[in-house]
């Protein structure tokens, strides 16, 4: 298997050899056959984690021996798992312990046909009591920049929205709550029905 070497910031934007040489913080990506399976993480030109993008044919536990075999200063890996649903990329992230043990935290994104992140949920135990934390992203159909966050409750229901400018200032987080926003931004919820709950796909 040939493996390819390029670099990218640590927001996935390319970056040249040259240029990583001379930043402080860079991903060094490894890819075989056009895809991405492993990248290094460097945070003042030193290495501080590595991800391993899982195959659904990997043993997780023999990938392990082979990152702890090559990165024996660490003691987490970070591993993910990408699912193409439709023009939809689901990705979720585990946190490996060297030991062989998962981390109790996992993130699960939910990526469009653009690339940008639309959805973000965090499930983590904490003291034996399951803590979730859903956040869903829009933006600007022509920027494509991030305009509104929306925060759902333990149940899945909304509860705020946060954005810049009025009516989101500091006195107030930056957020409106649920009852606000049909006020605030009279249709949005029911024109873009995605963001009225919490589930992984919007109904196309």
């Amino acid at each position: 298997m040939t493996t390819d070497i390029r670099f990218e910031t640590e927001f996935e934007k390319p970056l040249t050899f040259k240029q990583a040489e001379s930043s402080l913080n860079f991903h060094k990506v490894f890819e075989a056959n056009g895809k991405v399976f492993r990248k290094e993480e460097y945070n003042n030109n030193l290495l501080i984690k590595v991800i391993h993008y899982l195959d659904t044919s990997e043993d997780d536990q023999l990938i392990l021996s082979d990152l702890v075999t090559c990165y024996p200063d660490l003691t987490w890996f970070e591993m993910r798992t990408t699912e193409q649903i439709g023009p939809y990329k689901k990705e979720i992230q585990r946190f490996l312990l060297s030991i062989g043990e998962y981390e109790d935290f996992q993130i699960t994104l939910l990526l469009n046909e653009d690339g940008l992140l639309i959805y973000e949920r965090e499930d983590e135990i904490v003291n034996d009591m399951a803590q979730v934390m859903i956040r869903k992203y829009y933006y600007d159909p022509v920027s494509k920049r991030e305009e509104f966050e929306f925060v759902y409750d333990v149940n899945g229901h909304l509860s705020s929205m946060r954005g810049t400018g009025s009516p989101f200032v500091a006195e107030n987080g930056y957020s409106i709550g649920n009852s606000e926003i049909e006020f605030f931004f009279p249709g949005f919820l029911s024109e873009h029905p995605y963001y009225q709950h919490a589930d992984l796909l919007p109904i196309d």
